[in-house]
């Protein structure tokens, strides 16, 4: 029992080296796509591989064109070797996998294949848009949309690409927007700038004030709330009241109209019955005058020139140099 123990324990079999792929035929080392000289990897010869196809191949020495039937030699004389020709077979096996742009004589039904295998969506309606919010989608939105499938698809333009194509669309016309709002912002913020330089400390609220009041009056004659017409946005957001120009104009008019220098306005009806009155009213100073009766044509007088004051306010009037009303 000691001696078996002490015998050496027998040896580890060397472990087997991979096996080596086998080297291919001589007649495939020149075909470079890897499927194609695989796959005939395993006929040994040219021969073989035809015996496979059914082709009989004449052994004897000479043109390698010799044992190919009548109706296929004059297919071959363009190539020089068999590995041309198996070449060729497998560019055309590739090329009958892809899809070719119709040539000048294309039949319709190869360009509508054409059309499907790229994309291109048989009617404009089957083109598909970048998501809106439903708020968003109008029906303007919706013939511009239908106007722009008609042209993707005249043009042939696959359904992906058009997809593609509106969002760029899309994404650049909000950038312009955004780049224009920002800009007017900037001009009206440096323009009530200029206004607060120019109507220094307290000048500006007063103004300001002036300017709301003007507003809301004017409003007010023209049946509209004043509080809604300050509510006025433009295109870009800015406040009726925001823009500097607007702002300078009614506080003027608040001020003139605080100054009694800009008179109320009135309708046409309004002009027309108190134009009456002051030529019925002179009428009697006249008759006043004849009378004798100063007094009452001086009171007289007083009312005629209340109506114009009305009708004109209290600037000088044109063409009457010297009167003021």
């Amino acid at each position: 029992m000691a001696d078996a123990a002490q015998q050496t324990p027998p040896a580890t079999p060397p472990e087997t080296p991979p096996e080596t792929p086998p080297e291919p035929p001589k007649w495939v080392e020149s075909i470079k796509d890897e499927g194609i000289r695989g796959a005939l990897s395993k006929y040994e010869s040219f021969e073989k591989f035809a015996d496979e196809m059914g082709y009989e191949i004449a052994q004897e020495e000479g043109d390698w064109r010799d044992g190919l039937p009548d109706d296929l030699k004059h297919v071959a004389e363009r190539f020089t070797s068999k590995e041309d020709a198996i070449r060729a077979i497998a560019a055309l096996q590739k090329r009958d996998g892809q899809v070719r742009v119709p040539g000048k004589n294309a039949t319709e039904a190869e360009k509508t294949a054409y059309l499907k295998a790229i994309g291109v969506p048989e009617k404009p309606e089957n083109y598909e848009f970048p998501e809106v919010p439903e708020d968003q989608m109008t029906e303007e939105l919706k013939a511009s949309r239908a106007t722009w499938a008609a042209r993707f698809h005249k043009l042939g333009i696959p359904n992906a690409a058009a997809k593609q194509l509106a969002q760029d669309l899309n994404d650049d016309i909000a950038k312009q927007i955004e780049a224009q709002e920002k800009a007017e912002t900037e001009y009206f913020k440096q323009k009530e700038d200029a206004l607060k330089s120019e109507w220094k400390g307290d000048q500006y609220e007063v103004n300001m004030n002036l300017a709301r009041r003007a507003l809301s009056e004017v409003a007010n004659r023209a049946g509209v709330k004043g509080e809604d017409l300050g509510k006025l946005r433009m295109a870009n957001g800015i406040q009726l009241m925001e823009v500097p120009e607007i702002t300078r104009m009614f506080a003027i008019i608040g001020k003139e109209m605080g100054e009694g220098t800009l008179g109320p306005s009135l309708s046409p009806t309004e002009m027309e019955g108190m134009q009456e009155q002051v030529e019925t009213i002179r009428k009697q100073i006249e008759e006043a005058k004849a009378e004798g009766n100063s007094k009452k044509a001086n009171q007289l007088y007083q009312k005629e020139q209340a109506l114009i004051e009305k009708m004109q306010g209290k600037q000088p009037i044109v063409g009457a140099a010297g009167r003021t009303v």
